[in-house]
């Protein structure tokens, strides 16, 4: 037989729905918010007499929390396609199968050397040109 439950473990869920993401879901809180003693709620998911209620309520959240994920990852989605790289990023880890991070160390491995050319030479005497003009001379 399939598990019914009652107008007042509805009323619990609903109040388990109607949280604010920073509250956490103790049987006080949803008791008060839902009209049910924090006892019976006890009960509920102790008491053989109530069995099938922990799988129904397993169940609601599940579906609960896959329709906030949906949601979640619709706003990573906007973010990434506006150009916040880490929503980005985190949207293709989770859904391009294709999608392989890049470690700091591959990128510093993939980078050309660069060979000196008279770099050195050419930063020294950029630098000095520069102490120079800020020190009131003329090149």
């Amino acid at each position: 037989m399939k598990f019914k439950p009652t107008p007042k473990m509805e009323a619990l869920l609903q109040a388990y729905c109607l949280l604010e993401p920073d509250e956490v879901a103790t049987n006080v809180l949803l008791g008060m918010r839902a009209g049910v003693d924090p006892t019976t709620i006890w009960r509920w998911q102790s008491k053989a007499e109530f069995e099938g209620f922990q799988d129904w309520w397993d169940g609601e959240i599940r579906t609960l929390t896959s329709a906030r994920l949906d949601r979640i990852w619709g706003a990573m989605y906007r973010a990434g396609s506006k150009g916040d790289t880490s929503a980005a990023r985190l949207y293709a880890e989770r859904f391009d199968k294709d999608y392989k991070p890049t470690t700091k160390q591959e990128v510093e491995h993939k980078l050309p050397t660069l060979k000196d050319n008279g770099l050195k030479d050419r930063i020294a005497t950029s630098r000095a040109n520069y102490e120079r003009l800020q020190a009131g001379g003329e090149n």
